[in-house]
């Protein structure tokens, strides 16, 4: 029997590398992107992540576009640009008799550069997967942002209606609630009908990682080279955050070798700027808790 798994959720599992490959091997016959699996045979442990929330997808997704944008606008040629990113694929990297097999959940990465975000994801996790990519995948720099909501109780129950018109007019009373909140707590909480949908977004870190030579000991975790707290408490305080976080550069972003000359590399990739993330994240605020809502109105089912 399986547990539904809570959006973003991310579970460690104690067992043997014959029966994880037994389960993945049952979801790959299903054609299930979700959940998706990793084994770590150092650990012996499996690590189940569930579908990522609406905030984990708009969040990378923007991030993605805003980087190509600015790199768009030096006006390199479509070639180079237009292959600047693709979705990573399934890993696999062995360790002495053993075979660690690491999906990376959602992150999207270039020859030269790896984004990732992780939403209620502890910081050390977050960490450890952009210090694989950096170490053992030799991505050169990787910028993460983790992102931490508190405070949203306990699960509700479903409620059920007698029509879909009755459902979805709940739901879109609940999203103008949200939308009338947004105004004045961009940052959470969201409630609607007493319960709290999206919790308050107790802090916000966007961090850059580069890596720093070839070999590097098997397990490392890097520590960023910038960090910059975006978010605290339910506040906006990154008003001293540098567009290009202080050291992103056209070379950081596209091999050297498809660069004309050493003053090009050298280029600032302006790519963060607090109104472009501020109506991001609450455009992904807003999707989840609407997204938790609809999971919760059922409509029942006529006879």
């Amino acid at each position: 029997m399986r547990c539904p798994l809570s959006p973003d959720t991310q579970i460690e599992v104690p067992t043997s590398w014959e029966d994880f490959d037994r389960v993945e091997e049952i979801l790959e016959q299903e054609d299930a992107r979700y959940p998706l699996l990793q084994y770590d045979a150092v650990r012996q442990i499996a690590i189940v992540k569930a579908a990522p929330t609406p905030l984990h997808t708009i969040m990378l997704t923007e991030l993605m576009i805003n980087v190509c944008r600015n790199v768009n606008r030096q006006g390199l040629n479509e070639n180079i640009t237009d292959s600047l990113f693709y979705e990573s694929e399934a890993t696999e990297t062995s360790f002495g008799d053993e075979t660690t097999r690491r999906i990376l959940n959602g992150p999207i990465r270039s020859k030269s550069l790896m984004l990732i975000v992780g939403v209620s994801q502890t910081y050390a996790s977050l960490k450890d997967a952009i210090s694989y990519a950096i170490c053992e995948l030799h991505c050169p720099l990787g910028i993460t942002l983790c992102i931490n909501e508190r405070g949203r109780g306990s699960r509700p129950p479903v409620e059920y209606y007698q029509s879909r018109e009755a459902r979805n007019a709940a739901i879109q009373q609940a999203e103008n609630d949200f939308r009338i909140q947004l105004q004045h707590c961009p940052y959470g909480p969201l409630v609607a009908d007493g319960v709290t949908w999206f919790g308050r977004v107790s802090r916000v870190i966007l961090d850059v990682f580069r890596k720093e030579h070839d070999d590097y000991p098997e397990g490392t975790r890097l520590e960023p080279t910038r960090s910059f707290t975006i978010v605290r408490d339910g506040q906006y305080v990154g008003g001293g955050v540098s567009p290009n976080l202080a050291e992103v550069t056209l070379g950081d972003c596209i091999p050297m070798h498809l660069l004309a000359g050493n003053e090009i590399q050298t280029i600032p990739v302006n790519f963060f700027q607090q109104d472009w993330f501020e109506n991001s994240f609450r455009r992904g605020m807003l999707n989840t808790a609407i997204a938790r809502v609809r999971d919760k109105r059922k409509v029942i089912k006529q006879d």
